[in-house]
């Protein structure tokens, strides 16, 4: 074909030219036609039909709005948001952009290409500044009643896993107060998840100044009521580090009928009960020398205890010097080895857990003033999460099955495709070379059964 050089020509599709190919002239034009670079905004709307997670949080929010002036239907402003998150669009600004996108108008707001555009930058933000402390009350009753319904069959047992963290602040919201532990202005976060699945059970935004500890036994109460009307034979395991150790949280669990195992922190009086272990510990690293760990238990009742309790402690002797851990439980049986290893697998059930949610779901990108509002938008993260955790769960057997959600974003949501509109069909053409063709067969007859 004849290139066209004119000056209009170049101004309505700029072309660019690269020499670094001996054999052919390399041009960059942009005449590619509609195009997205989120061909696996498809799973996310896939996953949400089946959790039917967007419409269940929906259906918790009041929509006052005068309907005869309503563009964008509530249900598509959340499913925009939260596709937007969980494929790495974190703040609403990014709207602006993504509001052309044709697969997106497609799975958010079943949308034609030639139908009008999503919501924009303001209107999202209207959305998360409208929601009040009933309505977060409600949708919070959507995280569980869904968990419970993801759950299935009534399970032999849990894990719950509870641990608070730091959300850190960089503007005026509200009730982001410093924290002398973390040494910042923070929110601070109290997450439930199960510690076998994944789930995010419930999120809990909470001012910056609290306490570890602070609301727990009343978060647990609550969600255990709901638990118990749902599976009265299930047997509880609660799990959690020594920032929430209170005693509140023992007498709560004891009452309750469930086993706790939890971190204490260690004081003079726990040391002078761990001197024989440590000492034990010492006598081995001298004689093997190389790191030695000793487990043992012991009885102990704190000053603001009602009643004794048993105690996992742990002395390993390292090259820096001693290292003294302590544990609380109520469970009779299981060696102190048992127990403190089931502890320390919180690094995988919990901790890795929260990374993922804030860190590759930015859930701590909580920049609105008001502290509901930021709470909503949490909640908006966290249903992000549970669409990729679903995701992963229907990868099981894959190479992706322990894949981290970062992971899975790069290499299934972040696919380039062409779009293409015929009357019956919205076409989406990806590349040839895909290399992951066999993960979406595999995802296609997972969540797509005939």
């Amino acid at each position: 074909m004849t290139e066209c050089n004119t000056n209009q020509a170049r101004e309505s599709s700029p072309q660019f030219e690269f020499s670094f190919l001996q054999s052919c002239k390399v041009t960059v034009d942009f005449k590619g036609g509609d195009t997205t670079s989120d061909a696996g905004w498809v799973w996310l709307r896939q996953e949400d039909e089946r959790q039917g997670l967007c419409e269940a949080i929906v259906s918790a929010i009041h929509d006052d709005r005068d309907q005869r002036y309503v563009k964008h239907e509530l249900l598509s402003l959340i499913r925009q948001r939260v596709y937007q998150i969980a494929a790495g669009y974190e703040d609403c600004n990014d709207a602006g952009e993504l509001r052309v996108d044709t697969l997106l108008k497609a799975t958010a707001a079943d949308r034609k290409p030639e139908d009008a555009h999503l919501a924009s930058q303001p209107t999202l933000s209207r959305l998360e500044n409208r929601t009040d402390e009933w309505e977060l009350e409600r949708i919070m009753e959507v995280f569980v009643d869904l968990y419970i319904k993801r759950r299935g069959d009534p399970p032999d047992y849990i894990i719950l896993d509870i641990d608070p963290t730091d959300d850190v602040c960089h503007g005026e919201q509200q009730m982001a107060l410093f924290h002398g532990y973390y040494g910042e202005k923070i929110y601070h976060d109290l997450l439930l998840f199960d510690g076998e699945t994944g789930d995010l059970i419930m999120p809990v935004l909470r001012p910056g100044n609290v306490h570890g500890a602070d609301g727990v036994d009343l978060v647990l109460s609550w969600l255990l009521n709901r638990l118990r009307e749902a599976w009265p034979d299930t047997e509880i395991v609660l799990c959690a580090d020594g920032g929430l150790a209170s005693p509140r949280l023992y007498k709560l669990a004891e009452e309750e009928g469930i086993f706790y195992v939890i971190g204490l922190s260690t004081n003079d009086r726990l040391r002078a009960k761990n001197r024989k272990t440590l000492a034990e510990a010492q006598m081995r690293r001298d004689c093997e020398g190389r790191k030695v760990r000793v487990l043992n238990q012991f009885v102990y009742q704190a000053g603001s205890w009602d009643i004794p309790r048993r105690v996992i402690c742990k002395a390993e002797i390292l090259d820096k010097g001693a290292n003294q851990r302590f544990v609380v439980t109520n469970l009779r049986e299981g060696t102190p080895e048992a127990i403190y290893r089931f502890y320390c697998q919180r690094g995988e059930r919990a901790e890795n857990r929260i990374k993922e949610w804030k860190a590759m779901m930015h859930a701590d990108r909580l920049s609105c003033h008001e502290f509901y509002s930021n709470w909503f938008r949490m909640l908006l993260h966290s249903a992000a999460y549970q669409l990729m955790l679903g995701i992963r769960e229907n990868l099981s057997a894959t190479d992706f099955e322990r894949a981290s959600m970062e992971t899975l974003r790069l290499k299934l949501i972040k696919v380039g495709a062409r779009i293409r509109s015929t009357a019956r069909r919205l076409w989406i053409h990806c590349a040839s070379g895909y290399p992951y063709k066999h993960i979406w067969d595999h995802l296609h007859r997972r969540l797509c059964p005939a």
